[in-house]
């Protein structure tokens, strides 16, 4: 018997990971294959697993603590300063959360013949769509400028907003159904909104003040934040039923806007954390469904209830909501075809769902059939049909290839004019105003300041920027510019140029460690210190265009040791980085760009 919880217990991670895997290589959402995983191993299908059976009363404590963690991670990722076109947003989450739910709670009562209170209850659910199936598309997708930040925030304070409308609107129906008065509904709600407000924003100062004065290990850091974010879920809801969805919320935003307190470790730990519980937790909750109730949902109905969401409702709460924006018409459209139902709709709707049935209360059962058939059904319709549309409209950036370059100098300044003249956007930070004006003279975008200053990296434009190139001449300040970018391009796509040479005595004592350090750009051989002696015997960077007549092979041979290959764009407009461990092959229509010898 052991051996087989041990089986599915196991058989739920592993499922997960191959899952996210798997979505990965196919670009697909991965909640649309967790999804249909769940459908597969669970009671739809194999009935391999059974989450009731094999967690018994901890399935659903599990699942409020995992949505509990979600939503504080989401919290966590509200920076106040990277919070633009605010009145946009939040007209998209007060007017547009209030027409969706008006408008679903009618489709819901005429289209199902719910009663009123499951209609109005499943109408506060379905309002939510959340970071964790927002920003999968959109990193896919790629939208124009305003549109991705919109959406971000959008998806992020919609999780609080349409989850604590949901627990209002069933307090209303738990006391209505318990004989209870108006005034003892509306003292409830007053109640979540001061029990989750002020223990989250006390739960955050707590953390903040032992961090900040170091009285937590580093070491603890992470365990220590659970440890507090799961003390404000429970004394949230010891206060006051379902408030703890606030706190936590609350909490996340407090701490992420708190100067002098670095979160990217603790928002980096959440974020892996998230991506497991979100794993676990779908699969999980599609396990749970039955053929039964599947066969509760009318076809029929069910289409009409679908398609009233994604053409009617969503596009009404869009445009109603940015009627005074500046936003034009084809970027409301887009926005308005953009909204997946995702992993909190699916608990908040198994939660209540459970607690109705418990109550006795007729249909309560149906929240979670509604509630799948939704987040199904949006999920595949948005994941295979908005990247389309965002191609049609022309509000699809392509892949982002230019090149931030950390340290302004004559070589990054003939590096950013070869990529403007290719095409691609270049950027050039630095601390040196006399640096940074001689880029501005010679008509190349340059900001004045720290790189890794939290400030800076807020107010750069970044738009067709994905690659950075740390050029200075401190190593260690490289170092740091692409550990600190690493976060906002990906691993992959930060380069450094390659460390000095040192004594061998030196080298172990003083040389960094290569998982600190960004990707070698261009040759081990070609450090700072090097490109600053080939400057000063007149070589720079030129570009050659390679061609059938004039390959990559005769160009070598052409200028032997006379050249170090930089990058180089195919015929394709890709950008193809050199580095220290890569060969160099570009094919007919290719061009080279190099650092070569005067002459050559």
């Amino acid at each position: 018997m052991n051996e087989v919880i041990l089986i599915q217990l196991a058989s739920i991670f592993i499922l997960g990971a191959m899952s996210q895997w798997l979505a990965w290589r196919l670009n697909l959402p991965s909640i649309l294959l967790l999804l249909l995983t769940g459908f597969c191993v669970g009671a739809s299908g194999l009935d391999f697993i059974d989450p009731d059976a094999l967690l018994g009363t901890l399935f659903f404590p599990l699942v409020s603590v995992s949505v509990a963690i979600i939503l504080f991670e989401g919290g966590l990722s509200l920076r106040l300063g990277n919070f633009k076109n605010q009145a946009t947003v939040i007209s998209l989450i007060s007017v547009g959360c209030l027409v969706t739910w008006v408008l679903t709670t009618f489709a819901a009562y005429n289209i199902f013949s719910l009663s009123w209170e499951l209609s109005l209850l499943l109408g506060a659910i379905l309002t939510v769509s959340g970071p964790t199936v927002v920003t999968p598309l959109l990193r896919h997708i790629r939208p124009t400028p305003p549109l991705g930040n919109i959406l971000k925030w959008e998806g992020i304070l919609i999780d609080p907003v349409g989850a604590l409308l949901a627990v209002f609107v069933f307090e209303i129906i738990w006391e209505g159904f318990a004989d209870s008065h108006w005034t003892l509904v509306v003292l409830a709600v007053l109640k979540t909104l001061v029990a989750g407000g002020l223990i989250g924003y006390f739960c955050a100062k707590v953390l903040s003040f032992f961090i900040q004065k170091h009285l937590v290990p580093e070491s603890l850091n992470n365990s220590f934040t659970v440890m507090l974010v799961l003390l404000c879920f429970i004394a949230s809801n010891a206060f006051q039923k379902e408030a703890g969805l606030l706190g936590v919320t609350v909490m996340g935003l407090i701490l992420a806007n708190t100067k002098s307190l670095n979160v990217r470790k603790i928002l980096e730990f959440k974020e892996n954390l998230v991506v497991f519980l979100i794993s676990t937790l779908f699969i999980l909750l599609a396990a749970r469904i039955t053929p039964e109730d599947w066969q509760e949902l009318p076809i029929t109905e069910s289409l009409s209830f679908l398609g009233l969401l994604i053409f009617v409702i969503r596009p009404a709460g869009v445009f109603i909501s940015t009627f005074f924006s500046s936003l034009n018409f084809k970027q409301k459209l887009f926005m308005a075809f953009l909204s997946p139902r995702g992993i909190v709709a699916a608990a908040v709707a198994s939660l209540f769902a459970l607690e109705l049935q418990a109550a006795g209360v007729e249909d309560g059962g149906l929240l979670i059939s509604f509630t799948f058939l939704v987040i199904v059904g949006t999920v595949t319709f948005y994941g295979l049909f908005s990247s389309p549309l965002a191609s049609l409209l022309h509000l699809r950036q392509k892949k982002p290839q230019g090149i931030l370059f950390v340290g302004v100098n004559p070589f990054s300044r003939a590096l950013a004019h070869a990529l403007e003249d290719l095409g691609f956007t270049a950027h050039l930070i630095d601390t040196n105003p006399h640096q940074v004006t001689t880029a501005w003279l010679d008509g190349l975008p340059a900001t004045l300041g720290s790189a890794v200053s939290d400030q800076i990296i807020e107010g750069l434009n970044l738009d067709g920027v994905g690659k950075l190139f740390a050029v200075t001449r401190n190593h260690e300040a490289n170092a740091l510019a692409a550990i600190r970018y690493s976060d906002v391009f990906g691993e992959q796509e930060v380069y450094q140029l390659a460390e000095p040479e040192r004594d061998l005595e030196i080298v172990r004592a003083q040389s960094l460690s290569e998982e600190l350090q960004g990707r070698a750009l261009f040759h081990e051989s070609l450090t700072y210190e090097k490109i600053e002696t080939l400057y000063s015997l007149g070589w720079d960077v030129k570009t050659t265009n390679i061609t059938e007549e004039f390959t990559y092979e005769d160009f070598l041979s052409f200028h032997g040791e006379g050249t170090y290959p930089l990058f180089y764009v195919d015929k394709e407009q890709n950008l193809h980085i050199v580095t220290a461990t890569t060969t160099p092959s570009p094919t007919a229509g290719s061009k080279l760009i190099t650092l070569s010898e005067p002459n050559q």
